[in-house]
């Protein structure tokens, strides 16, 4: 429970909620290698978490900064950070003012609601049988969340190399990488168990390139792409 530093109730539930990640990731990757058709979806859910982790860090540092009085507008804010600007060294430093750090919370925020409609959008085409991972909507689709998740990232390493002289004792950095890290490891060994089952003659493609057509019905259809999928691996 040291990880739990905040001063009221709802930096702790934010805390337990990146802490149940470990499970819930864990948890949603066994799922998706029982369920291939699935899978998909499982990790779009995934990486909707993980966006809100990041938030959740974000708030959890803005909540310590401020126990320290850190936004009274006498200290700065280092905006030539990476993953974005981190050869920008021109950008000017910012005022630590409450104003700022409100934008910078409003951007993640605005982050979050993008990333959920992106992955809903990719949730629906899977289910609609119109997703294909090689078209350029979605190459498209995967540049621009990528794009949005540096912002994310952005924002967070704004905020704590700025306060880094508070927020060190909190050993921040250890927490996230171990987060990242089981991130990292869950979609690593999900991709090389799915790609081990893919071959099994049980297994069932994810995506459908047209929707099954009145004379064959979806079972005749799916029995038919299965086997020759397995035609193709044989």
């Amino acid at each position: 429970m040291k990880f739990i530093n905040g001063p009221t109730t709802i930096p702790a539930l934010r805390t337990l909620m990146i802490l149940g990640a470990f499970g819930l990731f864990s948890f949603l990757s066994f799922l998706g290698m029982l369920f291939f058709r699935s899978s998909k979806m499982l990790h779009s859910a995934v990486d909707v978490f993980e966006v809100f982790c990041i938030l959740f860090f974000l708030e959890n540092m803005i909540g310590h900064l401020t126990l320290h009085h850190f936004f009274d507008d006498t200290k700065k804010l280092i905006l030539h950070t990476p993953p974005c600007c981190c050869c920008l060294r021109c950008l000017p430093l910012a005022r630590s003012s409450s104003r700022n750090v409100e934008r910078i919370r409003t951007c993640l925020h605005v982050v979050v609601v993008i990333w959920v409609v992106l992955e809903s959008i990719r949730i629906i085409r899977t289910m609609e049988c119109q997703y294909d991972v090689d078209s350029s909507a979605a190459a498209l689709t995967n540049i621009l969340m990528m794009i949005v998740f540096f912002c994310a990232m952005w924002g967070l390493i704004i905020i704590y190399r700025s306060g880094h002289d508070i927020l060190h004792r909190y050993n921040y950095t250890i927490k996230f990488l171990a987060f990242k890290g089981m991130v990292f490891i869950a979609k690593f060994l999900y991709k090389i168990l799915s790609y081990v089952a893919s071959f099994s003659e049980n297994a069932i493609p994810p995506y459908y390139e047209n929707i099954p057509d009145e004379s064959g019905g979806t079972v005749k259809y799916l029995v038919v792409k299965v086997k020759a999928r397995i035609s193709i691996w044989t």
